[in-house]
């Protein structure tokens, strides 16, 4: 599963906030590879942020890898 679309939980597919998705409570907690965990999008960007080096360069590689197909 992909652990940062854990964070967004919260939103449905148009975008809006919701607390429960067919009556049950949504956890938006989530685990990344090396163990370290989050709980929610302030958890995610408080996590991501701790490593600004690491998360520059990988938003880098990707938008690189997007423009050239």
């Amino acid at each position: 599963m992909d652990p940062i679309g854990f964070a967004m939980e919260h939103f449905d597919g148009v975008g809006r906030w919701r607390d429960t998705d067919g009556g049950t409570a949504i956890d938006a907690s989530g685990v990344f590879a090396d163990g370290s965990k989050f709980e929610g999008k302030a958890g995610l960007k408080k996590s991501l942020l701790a490593q600004p080096e690491n998360f520059a360069s990988t938003v880098a590689e990707k938008l690189l890898m997007y423009a050239l197909g």
